[in-house]
């Protein structure tokens, strides 16, 4: 087994049964059928991380109105690609695509608040 790590704390389904749960800059041992979701939704090997190098990747406050526009703008290029895989069961956009697509972490107040803006 490989360790991985989030700068977040992050939930990864795998698997289709099974949810990993990840406490932000703590590894956490993936069986090795697990590793490509691990990989997908952002996660890091854990010896590339050393204490100097650890992951830092602050979120910006959910008030932030420029931030909460470049989400809304991420959750509107998702929702566009009509890619079901991208998107949770009540039609936003999952959180590690939002992610991905920004090069950083969000909160889930930050999406929400975005999400409301696209929905309005």
């Amino acid at each position: 087994m490989s360790k991985y790590i989030f700068a977040i704390p992050k939930q990864v389904s795998a698997g289709g049964i099974h949810v990993l749960s990840f406490q932000a800059n703590v590894p956490r041992e993936v069986p090795e059928r697990f590793v490509s979701a691990v990989v997908a939704a952002g996660g890091y090997p854990a010896e590339r991380v050393t204490a100097e190098t650890k992951l830092e990747t602050p979120a910006p406050k959910a008030t932030d109105e420029a931030s909460i526009t470049a989400v809304a703008e991420a959750m509107i290029e998702i929702v566009a690609l009509d890619d079901k895989s991208k998107i949770t069961g009540s039609g936003m956009p999952r959180a590690n695509e939002v992610e991905k697509l920004l090069g950083r972490a969000t909160t889930r107040p930050e999406r929400d608040a975005a999400w409301a803006m696209v929905e309005a």
